[in-house]
Formats: C-alpha cells, sequence, structure tokens
C-alpha cells in the first residue's frame, strides 16, 4: 500500500502548486461574439491592375468582413495563453499551409505553433512574391515562387507573434498568421462568433486580436459547469 498512498500525496501536492500559480486542473469553455455595436466599415474591393486573366478585375478587401445581418467581424483571433506550469510538449507542432488562389492568400488568417513548418503553395501559375514581417515590420524573408513552382516550404522555428505576408507583385495580397508556443484560440466565423474549449477554471486572462483593430484583453471567469460569455462589441466613435 506504499505506493499508493505516495502518488495520492504527489498527486495532491502537485494539485496545491498549480493552485497557487493560478492554474486549476478543471476546464471549461468560453463562447462569444466579435464585431460592431451600430456601424460598421463598409466592404470595399480594390482593382486589380495586372494578371486579370488569373487574378479577375477586383479583389475584396479583407481587413473587415462584416456580416450585414449579425455585424460580426470574421478573422478576429481569439485566445488564450496557459501558465508555464502547465506546459507539456505536445510532439511535433502541424504543419502550416498558405495558399495562394487567385491571387489571395488562403487562409487570411490563421494559427501555428513556433517550430512549425510552413508550406507555400503556388496555385496560380504566375510568379507571386511572399515578403513577411514580423510585428515591428521588420523583414523576415522575402522569396520569390514562379509559377512553375508549385510548393516550398520555410522553418518557423524561433518566430512567435503576429506575422504578416505581403505579395510585392500584386500589392493587394496580404495574410496573418499568428505564432504561439502554446495557447488554446479560435477564429471568429463569418457571423463573429466563436468558441473555446479547455480553458482553466477561476478567472482568466483572454486576448482578442485583429488585423486592423490590434490586441485588447479581457477578464472571464470560468465555470466547469456551463460556458462562459465573452463578447467584444465595438461602439463606434463618437
Amino acid at each position: 500500500m506504499e505506493i499508493p498512498v505516495k502518488r495520492e500525496w504527489a498527486t495532491l501536492c502537485l494539485a496545491i502548486l498549480l493552485g497557487c500559480l493560478g492554474y486549476s486542473q478543471e476546464t471549461g469553455a468560453i463562447e462569444g461574439f466579435v464585431g460592431f455595436a451600430d456601424a460598421f466599415p463598409p466592404r470595399k474591393t480594390v482593382r486589380v491592375a495586372r494578371d486579370q486573366e488569373v487574378c479577375g478585375h477586383s479583389k475584396p478587401n479583407e481587413s473587415f468582413l462584416v456580416d450585414a445581418d449579425s455585424r460580426g467581424l470574421a478573422n478576429a483571433v481569439v485566445y488564450w495563453i496557459p501558465p508555464s506550469s502547465s506546459h507539456t510538449k505536445k510532439g511535433e507542432p502541424a504543419p502550416i499551409v498558405l495558399a495562394q488562389s487567385q491571387c489571395r492568400y488562403e487562409p487570411h488568417v490563421q494559427v501555428g505553433s513556433v517550430g512549425a513548418m510552413l508550406e507555400i503553395v503556388n496555385n496560380d501559375g504566375i510568379l507571386h512574391n511572399i515578403h513577411a514581417y514580423d510585428g515591428r515590420d521588420e523583414t523576415l524573408f522575402n522569396i520569390a515562387q514562379p509559377g512553375v513552382m508549385k510548393s516550398m516550404k520555410r522553418s518557423l522555428d524561433d518566430v512567435s507573434g503576429v506575422i504578416k505576408f505581403k505579395c510585392d507583385v500584386h500589392s493587394w495580397m496580404n495574410g496573418y498568421l499568428l505564432i504561439f508556443s502554446d495557447a488554446i484560440y479560435a477564429i471568429t466565423d463569418s457571423t463573429g462568433r466563436y468558441a473555446l474549449s479547455g480553458v482553466s477554471a477561476g478567472d482568466q486572462e483572454i486576448r482578442i486580436w485583429h488585423e486592423r483593430l490590434g490586441e485588447v484583453t479581457r477578464s472571464v471567469q470560468v465555470d466547469p459547469s456551463e460556458p462562459a460569455v465573452l463578447d467584444l462589441v465595438i461602439e463606434p466613435n463618437r
């Protein structure tokens, strides 16, 4: 009986330690909405001046994609970073695919892990240029991808934070990749809704990022018994 008793004490001590560090073994869910209370930026288009046979004659400006009915904002990243005490290595990070299709980056916003392999795919058969910037607008890499080169890979070792992609050949093309060492996240859908699960119980800080609005932090009380509700409603400037 000695070994089980020691294991029980070890489990109890670990639970107390994690509790003191602000990490609960119990988890819950958060759901909510990101969008506008009233007026919101109108959807705009960008005129295409080159490679129209592939790109078309115009492209939507994807900076603000707002649903007219719900007033919800798409492509906002809602995330929670666990305490370092709860972090465990989860194996190799999942690869990330950035596709260039009809002169757009798809997906427009995505999330990945530090150390992931980025695959850049050219579905257009024309020259593209992938110019990646970090959060300080400094170049991470700047590489050309001819139409005959369908795929190329780039390691994201030692890269974290927000990465912005632009094409120097097609100026309207842009996309974003958020790199975390560890995070639970969701990206708002076309109606502005999101849902997180696996967030520690208790008072937690949730961060919400958008390419034009920047980042805000909100506190929410997470209860394992029912989902917490956290909305970010953007009020118009008065």
